[in-house]
């Protein structure tokens, strides 16, 4: 019963100590020592219970102390329960070193991959310093370790901006600053830092917070610098709420719109609407941003005074992460000028700059629009082509600065002698047009082309010049003179050309005929312009007669034209293309020249010694060269300035008086004579004439034609030749044809006669024969 007892004392044992060794390697594999003494206990336990039973039942062989080997029995079983008791014990003290082993590890790792710099010092020295502080002072946390806390405040810059705040987790008062770290190789980094108290290894210490500020300190300047963008932008800034309320505008908004902030912000954007946009035109401005879309366009708004103003505005939802519209923004830049430019640029494209009126192109828009408007109708229109008669004397003789000024009083006579809704255009030069629509009949229209004619003919006073201006008129209308806008213009200027030719200051009516005649002045205009490179022209000369001996006196020096195919045209046909063209002032210059070779070489062949005369266009009396081409000419031909006579128009005289003076007083300084011609058809007076340097009158043939049968006539002609006689004029009466009209002049006493009574203009060759048979 006994062995029984001590062998299950001995297995309980056992087990129990098999159980603790089970439980000391689930407890923790880390405590291999505890487990390998547990399991040298059981196995010892094991061994003395199997010594002991053998010895009980009789099987050893070998005698064993009974006694001795329950003691040892007993001592494996008190050890069991020694590390049954001890063991736990002993475990747990182990476990709680290896927490705070792991704690401490976690919280260096914590500390080492914090994103803030964490320096702990006690009474001035510094004990910790983490990885993060070693890249923010950039150097190794050992010489971090090495440094006092006044060592490393050295290295900041001034801290003033200081603040203090209560630490919510155990009401610790830290203080929170911002500075500048001077790092070792100059480097400079912006720090915030939060400085508290805490304790390290049971002692009071600092423990300070160092956060790198490079960043946000960017971002702010970042942030600063679209602050004062907005702030100094030329461009209009609002921010609005996602509802549209404004809650910002910038400087530029006030300058532009003349509304302060206080003014404008928790108002709507409606503030500065000019309800020159529809209703359709917000609706669909609101109907994208809304949906997230950006709208762009031109707006028309109003000023806080009430003014227009253009704006090019940009208009962007703003949206938070979630794609939510959080706000808008509208940029806008003020394009009023810009707009005004683009509208003075497309006034220019359809507008005259000088007069203000139409050009040609926005005449012809218009022509287009009243033909196609005029085909359902039964009224026809009509247009009136103007071009101003002599016009290039003015600029010629007063110059451009008075022409022009002249056109746009010419310009604002046309308005206010036209029907309201008329188109008046001018298409260059001296050059108008007229549109006239509605017209209920063609028997219309010489009235108001009367009017016009009228209106023109009245004095214009320009820069203290009173000057005088016809026009001429040609006429068409639509259907019957053209189908479109180029036939029914091209055919318009046709007929005033025929009005010309036709006297001037007069109006015609479009023909089929006139068509013809206009192609035919076209190519005399184009055989013109090489007929001097082909000595197509030669002058004839036409004797002027003293009246009391029939002796010559002077000749006059007439250009002719001999056309190859069509034989000599006559002066009145190609003269005023000349002039009108401006091929008047080389041709001239040949009649000069030739005219001055010819009378000398009359004069070394002993022939005639008398002066010749020369016709001066306005065009080469005002030229600026003309004193320089006389005295070349005179050089080359050897012809005495004595023998020298230019004739000159009243309408040349009367232009730019003081400049006329001047010219011919240095042409009489250089000893040519100077006459009147054609004197009585022009708007002078005998009593302009004390101011010209004049040797000769020559009255105009009209006038002579009818002396002997017209008592006006012959008035006028005996008082033109009385008082050029009191003024010491010579006085020459052009176009005698008959005795009659020679006994006449004879008892005027007039002094010379010039006239087929005597001779027709004739060739170099005739004169020679007539002096001969004088």
């Amino acid at each position: 019963m006994l062995t029984i007892l001590i062998l299950g004392t001995s297995i309980l044992i056992q087990v129990l100590a098999a159980i603790l060794a089970i439980r000391l390697i689930k407890v923790t594999r880390a405590q291999s020592a505890w487990v390998l003494i547990a399991i040298a206990v059981i196995l010892m336990a094991v061994r003395r219970s199997i010594t002991l039973y053998h010895l009980v039942t009789g099987d050893l062989v070998r005698p064993l102390n009974l006694q001795a080997e329950i003691i040892a029995l007993t001592i494996s079983i008190l050890m069991a329960v020694g590390i049954a008791l001890i063991g736990p014990l002993f475990i747990s003290l182990q476990q709680s070193r290896q927490s705070i082993r792991e704690r401490e590890q976690n919280l260096s790792a914590m500390a080492d991959n914090a994103d803030d710099g964490i320096l702990i010092s006690v009474q001035g020295t510094n004990v910790f310093a983490n990885k993060r502080a070693e890249t923010i002072f950039n150097c190794p946390a050992s010489e971090l370790l090495s440094m006092s806390t006044k060592d490393v405040f050295s290295l900041f810059e001034d801290s003033s901006a200081m603040k203090t705040v209560q630490l919510s987790a155990n009401k610790t008062m830290a203080t929170i600053y911002e500075t500048v770290i001077t790092n070792k190789d100059g480097s400079k980094t912006p720090v915030e830092i939060v400085d508290a108290k805490t304790r390290w290894n049971g002692q009071e210490a600092d423990m300070s917070f160092i956060r790198d500020i490079s960043l946000r300190k960017q971002a702010e300047t970042q942030t600063k610098k679209l602050s004062s963008a907005l702030e100094q932008t030329a461009d209009s800034v609002i921010i609005t709420d996602p509802s549209g309320k404004i809650e910002y505008v910038n400087p530029a908004f006030e300058e532009i719109t003349g509304f302060t902030q206080s003014e404008a912000i928790g108002k709507w954007p409606n503030i500065i609407k000019s309800d020159l946009h529809d209703k359709n035109y917000y609706n669909k401005l609101w109907k994208g941003i809304l949906k997230g879309e950006i709208f762009r366009d031109v707006f028309i708004n109003r000023k806080k005074n009430g003014d227009i103003y253009y704006e090019e505005k940009t208009i962007s939802p703003l949206k938070d992460k979630n794609g939510t519209i959080t706000s808008f923004i509208s940029t806008g830049k003020d394009i009023t000028e810009r707009m005004h430019t683009q509208e003075r640029l497309h006034y220019l494209a359809y507008h005259d700059v000088l007069t203000g009126l139409a050009n040609r192109s926005l005449f012809m828009d218009r022509l287009e629009h009243a033909i196609s408007k005029q085909r359902d109708s039964d009224n026809i229109l009509a247009v009136f082509f103007l071009d101003l008669d002599q016009f290039k004397n003015i600029n010629d003789t007063l110059g451009h600065e008075v022409g022009d000024q002249l056109l746009r009083a010419i310009s604002n006579q046309l308005q206010r002698y036209t029907r309201k809704g008329d188109t008046i255009a001018r298409l260059g030069g001296d050059e108008f047009v007229i549109l006239l629509e509605d017209i209920p009949t063609k028997e219309v229209i010489p009235p108001l082309a009367q009017k016009l004619i009228d209106a023109m003919s009245r004095p214009f006073m320009v820069k203290e010049h009173e000057l005088f201006e016809t026009v001429s008129i040609g006429i068409s209308t639509y259907p019957s003179d053209g189908n479109n806008s180029n036939v029914l213009l091209k055919n318009a200027d046709t007929a005033m050309y025929r009005a010309k030719d036709r006297g001037r200051n007069n109006y015609k009516f479009y023909s089929a005929d006139m068509g013809e005649k206009a192609s035919e002045r076209l190519a005399l205009e184009t055989d013109l312009r090489h007929a001097l490179e082909r000595n197509e022209f030669s002058l004839h000369y036409q004797p002027q007669i003293d009246i009391n001996t029939n002796k010559v006196i002077g000749t006059e020096a007439l250009i002719r034209w001999n056309h190859p195919e069509k034989g000599m045209i006559l002066p009145s046909l190609f003269i005023p293309i000349l002039e009108e063209t401006g091929m008047i002032v080389p041709i001239g210059e040949w009649v000069l020249k030739t005219a001055c070779t010819q009378n000398k070489k009359w004069q070394k062949m002993n022939l005639l010694t008398v002066p010749v005369s020369v016709n001066l266009s306005s065009r080469q009396f005002h030229d600026k060269n003309l004193v320089k081409i006389v005295e070349d000419i005179l050089t080359d031909s050897g012809l005495n300035s004595e023998y020298l006579d230019f004739e000159i128009t009243e309408s040349v005289l009367m232009q730019n008086v003081d400049e006329t003076i001047d010219n011919m007083e240095t042409l009489n300084a250089m000893g040519i004579k100077l006459s009147i011609d054609d004197f009585g058809t022009g708007y002078s007076s005998l009593s302009y004439l004390k101011h010209f340097n004049i040797d000769t009158l020559k009255i105009d043939r009209g006038f002579v034609r009818d002396i002997t049968t017209n008592t006006d006539d012959a008035s006028i002609v005996n008082t033109i030749v009385s008082m050029a006689h009191n003024m010491n004029l010579s006085v020459i009466a052009e176009g005698v044809e008959t005795e009659e009209q020679a006994a006449f002049l004879k008892e005027c006493s007039c002094d010379a006669l010039q006239g087929y009574l005597y001779s027709k203009p004739v060739p170099e060759s005739g004169i020679k024969k007539f002096i001969q048979h004088a």
